[in-house]
């Protein structure tokens, strides 16, 4: 396509349209290199996206999704697929439920807290040591 644009500027730079006068010149000659650079990027940005796609279907999480490699949605999906049963991805589909608490009975004994109770308990226990 980019001749048929580049052939199509041509003739009209020939035919004197001033539109079309720089086609060839510093100019054309910058953006072409923007417009290089601009798709690499969006072809990366594309691959980074299938590969975050193919991580997210078997349970990989997206941190550990650039380990993936392949060119195609299949070959991504294989890698995966293989990646997640040598890890085990997918077996825990929830964290699980914190069982930190205050001891074995704090809620239940407020007594305990006095802070005349728990400094005479300290004090107890360096005498007797």
């Amino acid at each position: 396509m980019g001749d048929v644009i580049g052939d199509h500027a041509e003739k009209k730079a020939r035919e004197g349209d001033d539109r079309y006068a720089d086609y060839g010149g510093p100019v054309a000659a910058k953006l072409r290199t923007e417009l290089t650079g601009v798709q690499a990027e969006i072809a990366e940005y594309k691959a980074k996206v299938a590969r975050y796609e193919a991580a997210a279907q078997v349970g990989i999480p997206l941190m550990h999704a650039d380990r993936l490699r392949g060119e195609t949605p299949d070959e991504l999906a294989a890698d995966a697929s293989q990646l997640a049963k040598e890890f085990g991805a997918g077996r825990i589909k929830s964290r699980p439920t914190p069982t930190v608490g205050g001891g074995a009975d704090a809620a239940d004994n407020t007594s305990a807290l006095d802070p005349m109770r728990l400094a005479t308990a300290v004090l107890s226990r360096i005498k007797g040591h």
